[in-house]
C-alpha cells in the first residue's frame, strides 16, 4: 500500500514538474503576416508578342452643311470696247466668236483695213453702217477687237461649191439684169473656152446669136436652163469674179486669176485694189501661195 502511495506521488509529481515547464518553455514565433505590396515587374520580363492597336483620334467627317474649301474662281477680265460693239452688231450675223454663221461668214482675225471697208463698204447683202449709226472711233474699237482674233477658215457656202461654168452663167445673168450685154456676151464667150460637153457649146452660142440680135429676153431664159438653177441671192458679180480668181490661182492658172481680178478691179473700193494689185504682183511673181492670203482677203 505504501508503494503505490509511494509510485502515485512520483507520478503526479512528475506531472506537475511537466506542467510547469511546459508553461515555462517559449513561444513559438509568430508567422509574419501578408503585405500589400507586390513585386514589380521588371523591365527582363518579355514584353507582349501580339502588337496592340494604339488608340486612335477620331477623325472630324464633313458634313453637308460643312462646304469643303473651293479654289476662288479666276477674276473676270472686263470685255474690251471694241467686244461690246461686237456683241451688239456683229455676234448675230457673224457668230459670237466670229466664227461665221448660215448668215454671214467669219471674219476673225480679219485685217482692220478690211473690216473698216466692209463696214463702210460692204460687199454683198451686208448693210452699210454710216458714221451716224457706228462713229470713226467706234469702228476703230470694233476693227481692233476683229483683227485681234485668231483667223478663223471661212466655211464653204452652197453657192462656192457650182461649177465655174456655172458661175459664168450666173454672172451672165447679173450682166443682163444690169442692162450690160457686153459683159454678159464675155461671161458666155469664157464659157465656151473650157466647156467640153458639144451639146453645151450649142446652147451658149444659141444664147450669144439671141443676144446678137437683140432678143435679149430669150436669151436670159436659155442662160437660165443652162445654169440650171437660179442665181444666188444677193450675190454680186464682184464676189463671183473674186471666187473664180480664187479658182484659178489655187490651179495656178495665172492668166484665169488675173482675168478675173481685173475684171474685179472694175469696180472695187480703193483699199480693195490695193489688195488685187498686191495678188496680181504675186500671181506674177509665182508664188500662187501669197497671193491665196491675198485673195481671200477680198473674199471677206
Amino acid at each position: 500500500m505504501m508503494k503505490t502511495k509511494i509510485v502515485l506521488f512520483a507520478v503526479s509529481t512528475l506531472m506537475i514538474v511537466a506542467l510547469v515547464l511546459a508553461a515555462c518553455a517559449p513561444k513559438p514565433a509568430a508567422a509574419p503576416a501578408p503585405t500589400t505590396s507586390q513585386p514589380v515587374p521588371t523591365t527582363s520580363q518579355p514584353a507582349p508578342t501580339t502588337p496592340q492597336a494604339a488608340p486612335t483620334t477620331p477623325q472630324p467627317v464633313l458634313t453637308t452643311s460643312q462646304p469643303a474649301p473651293t479654289t476662288p474662281p479666276p477674276a473676270t477680265v472686263a470685255a474690251s470696247e471694241g467686244n461690246v460693239i461686237y456683241n451688239q452688231r456683229c455676234a448675230i450675223c457673224h457668230g459670237p466668236n466670229a466664227e461665221g454663221t448660215a448668215v454671214g461668214p467669219a471674219i476673225a482675225g480679219h485685217s482692220m483695213a478690211a473690216v473698216k471697208t466692209q463696214v463702210r463698204n460692204p460687199m454683198g447683202t451686208m448693210m452699210a453702217f454710216p458714221v451716224s449709226q457706228l462713229t470713226d472711233h467706234d469702228l476703230k474699237e470694233l476693227a481692233e477687237f476683229i483683227a485681234s482674233l485668231a483667223p478663223a477658215k471661212m466655211p464653204v457656202q452652197e453657192w462656192e461649191k457650182a461649177t465655174s461654168e456655172t458661175i459664168h452663167h450666173w454672172m451672165a445673168l447679173l450682166a443682163i439684169k444690169d442692162g450690160d450685154a457686153k459683159d454678159a456676151r464675155h461671161h458666155l464667150e469664157d464659157v465656151i473656152t473650157f466647156v467640153k460637153e458639144p451639146m453645151h457649146k450649142t446652147e451658149v452660142n444659141k444664147a450669144l446669136n439671141m443676144m446678137a440680135q437683140g432678143n435679149i429676153h430669150d436669151a436670159e431664159h436659155e442662160i437660165e436652163e443652162m445654169a440650171g438653177s437660179e442665181s444666188p441671192s444677193g450675190i454680186t458679180k464682184q464676189r463671183f469674179h473674186v471666187l473664180l480668181a480664187q479658182r484659178g490661182n489655187e490651179a495656178e492658172n495665172a492668166a484665169e486669176a488675173k482675168h478675173h481680178l481685173e475684171h474685179f478691179m472694175v469696180k472695187a473700193t480703193d483699199v480693195q485694189k490695193k489688195i488685187a494689185e498686191e495678188a496680181l504682183e504675186l500671181i506674177e511673181k509665182g508664188d500662187f501661195h501669197e497671193a491665196e492670203h491675198e485673195i481671200e482677203e477680198l473674199m471677206e
